[in-house]
């Protein structure tokens, strides 16, 4: 009769501790971390500044206004840490290094940088972050340790995400693609947070980088990133948020990869000549191929379409060779 009786009391602990466990689980699926007031947004004085509050997570995402587009760097605080995806650059001197880092310093947390590829408006301002470590994958740290503008501001080793790393409070994976809007792009991943950060393989209601598309050799680019970018939306669509390289955010992945994609058909049509002009016709040069783009997307910010131009990105530059 004792044994019984001590079954008894040993199921009922269990199922007691089970109990306990369970609402052990429930406070820490219901920890809210209090982030306290941001830093003011006059701190960023050529841009703006969007703050998204979550439960473990706040976002920072800065539009920095620049070369008739939008530079994007967003900012992960966590409880104890801070992460900066791309830095931006300052063509103009117009003080968006010294905005950002004093927007982060403002936080006042530990602080690290991940940048997305080897394009100078995604890490130019690295000069105003040399005492913090650098991250990016293996691929795209070879690329930024070729570029002399780069190691000539930051002579640290640059920190690799290969495979999914801890920095900070979360764990960031990393995906990469060859050859669609850069020889590397670098896609950074808070799998725990559902945030997805893209660089500049997609954007948000802004014209794309395309001016390197080279459609008259035996690899076509922008077929390649369609299709990176319908297996982005295949594999991250229900994420909560994608964070791109221009012009901030959306919380509605599958639209702006869509639009992403759209926005590429058409412009791979034009050049190809498979698409007409709304005024009839096709395209026989760069600048009717760049004004359709404006025509097609009057609400977009024109950014990156000037730079496929002649001349635009320095005095006797050729433009894109597509013709």
């Amino acid at each position: 009769m004792k044994i019984k009786n001590l079954k008894l009391v040993l199921v009922l602990l269990t199922v007691f501790l089970s109990i306990l466990a369970c609402n052990d689980d429930d406070d820490d699926n219901n920890v809210t971390i209090d982030f306290g007031t941001p830093p003011s947004s006059t701190l960023i004085t050529n841009g703006s500044v969007t703050v998204l509050d979550e439960s473990l997570v706040r976002y920072h995402v800065i539009n920095f206004n620049a070369l008739g587009g939008i530079l994007t760097s967003t900012l992960i605080e966590s409880e104890k840490h801070l992460v900066i995806i791309d830095v931006a650059f300052d063509p103009l001197g117009t003080g968006i290094g010294d905005d950002l880092r004093n927007y982060a310093d403002a936080i006042g947390k530990q602080i690290s940088i991940a940048i997305t590829h080897a394009h100078s408006d995604h890490y130019g301002n690295i000069g105003k972050f040399t005492d913090f470590p650098v991250y990016a994958h293996t691929d795209v740290a070879t690329a930024l340790n070729a570029a002399q503008d780069f190691t000539s501001l930051y002579s640290k080793d640059i920190l690799t995400i290969n495979n999914p790393t801890m920095i900070g409070d979360f764990v960031y994976d990393i995906k990469t693609i060859i050859n669609a809007e850069a020889e590397v792009s670098g896609v950074i991943l808070i799998p725990s947070l559902k945030a997805v950060f893209v660089g500049d393989l997609a954007t948000n209601k802004s014209h794309m980088g395309i001016s390197s598309y080279t459609p008259k050799d035996d690899f076509d680019e922008l077929t390649n990133w369609i299709s990176a970018l319908n297996t982005f939306k295949s594999d991250y669509g229900d994420y909560n948020y994608i964070f791109v390289g221009h012009n901030g955010f959306r919380d509605n992945p599958v639209t702006l990869i869509d639009e992403s994609i759209n926005y590429l058909q058409d412009a791979q049509g034009l050049i190809k000549g498979t698409k007409q002009l709304t005024s009839g016709g096709t395209a026989a040069t760069v600048l009717e191929v760049t004004d359709e783009l404006d025509i097609l997307y009057p609400d977009w910010s024109i950014g990156a379409l000037l730079f496929s131009l002649p001349d635009a990105l320095f005095p006797g530059s050729p433009g894109a060779d597509w013709f």
